[in-house]
Parts: C-alpha cells; structure tokens; sequence
C-alpha cells in the first residue's frame, strides 16, 4: 500500500486498539493523522512529512523520527506522557504538549537542523543530552533554549507553567 503525496488517517476510541503500519519510505510525504481516546501511541524508526498525534489518555512514543524538510510533527496529550528520543530534522518543526503528563526529549544521538517545541502544564520536562549549550533558564520552569546538540544547529524550547524543567547534558 502506498500513499504518495496523500493523507493516512486512522482513529481509535478504545484501549485495545493497535495500529501495526509499514509505510515505505517513498510514502514519505504522506501526511499522518493518528488520533486515539486511550491507548498508547509507539513509533518507531519512521521517516515522515507532516503528521499530527493527538491521544486523550495514552501514552504518545516517539524514537527515530527522521522528518523531512519543511515538515511539522505534532504530538498532542490532555493527560500522559510524551517521549521523544533521537529525532533528526531537516528544517523541520516538532511541537508536543500535554496537560498534566511529563515530557522526556533524548537527544544523546540526535542531529537535526530544525526547531522543537515542548510545553507542559502541570507535568515536568526531562531533557537528556550529551552536549548542549544551555542559553536560558529561568527558574527550572518558564522557559528553557538548548541550541546547538551534538553539532547541530537546531533549537529547543522547552516550556511549563508548573513543573521543573530539568536537563541532563
């Protein structure tokens, strides 16, 4: 099955529900729109344009996103975590948020050229990198800019109303 240059739309409203995608990677344009009212969202290893995540309860993971140039990804959560860990984004634009769940952002291995943009309500943010250059931090909770992980010439915003923002580089 092949999408090329169109929309992929799945929805699931029940906790059982589990989405298994093989999409080949000259289906990378493809728009992706998964929604879901309880169950977790896994990715894995994907290569991607544009895409929206929006899960009411469950978990949102993400590991290896490889996103393409231009493109917006965004992860929404009312009350559960988000994972992030090791994206690469070529002048591409990641937004996540979430209501009263924590948000964690790996970039051990991570190089990318885009921006990232996190926000929390209520939860705390977890950031974990092995070289970063921290340019503002007011407090561990307004707001954080990481530029320049691992030699790349992305930026991070990290942002919560109420929680800590905390960063292990």
């Amino acid at each position: 099955m092949y999408f090329d240059d169109g929309l992929l739309n799945l929805m699931s409203s029940t906790l059982f529900a589990r989405f298994f995608l093989r999409l080949p990677r000259r289906s990378a344009r493809t728009s992706l729109y998964l929604h879901s009212q309880s169950a977790a969202m896994v990715l894995r290893n994907i290569t991607c344009g544009s895409a929206m995540l929006v899960n009411t309860q469950g978990v949102i993971s993400v590991k290896q996103l490889t996103l393409l140039p231009g493109s917006l990804f965004n992860m929404t959560t009312l009350t559960s975590n988000i994972v992030l860990e090791a994206p690469s984004i070529a002048n591409g634009t990641v937004l996540g948020a979430t209501g009263s769940g924590d948000i964690t952002l790996k970039i051990d291995s991570a190089r990318f050229a885009g921006r990232i943009s996190l926000y929390a309500r209520y939860g705390s943010i977890l950031l974990k990198g092995s070289q970063a250059n921290v340019v503002s931090n007011k407090g561990g909770t307004a707001f954080f800019v990481c530029l320049k992980c691992n030699a790349s010439t992305g930026i991070i915003h990290l942002y919560s109303n109420s929680g800590n923002i905390i960063a292990y580089l």
